[in-house]
């Protein structure tokens, strides 16, 4: 699952979270099908997609169970794309949160 703490994004895994600075998000943008190539490295396909994938020009980390109607989380280290129950409401969060501290 994912949460929004403070301002830093979650991503609960079994193992070990991933927790996404708020101070270094660039942008958070709804993305109804990315344009994902090439598996670096990683998982593909039936228990969902995680790890290092081509996304365009560059790469992503991707933690999700779908690759439709996902949220793409821009950082000034990488990009990180995530499969949210409803990405609408969880982004519609974000912004709130992201506007009321003035960020």
């Amino acid at each position: 699952g994912y949460s929004i703490t403070g301002q830093d994004i979650l991503i609960k895994r079994l193992l070990s979270n991933i927790i996404i600075d708020g101070a270094e998000i660039q942008a958070v943008e709804a993305v109804e099908k990315p344009d994902i190539g090439l598996r670096v490295w990683g998982s593909g396909g039936f228990f969902g997609y995680l790890g290092i994938f081509r996304l365009g020009n560059g790469y992503a980390s991707l933690y999700c169970t779908r690759l439709k109607n996902i949220l793409l989380i821009k950082t000034r280290k990488r990009n990180y794309l995530i499969s949210p129950d409803d990405p609408r409401e969880f982004l519609s969060k974000w912004q709130s949160i992201r506007k009321n501290t003035g960020n």
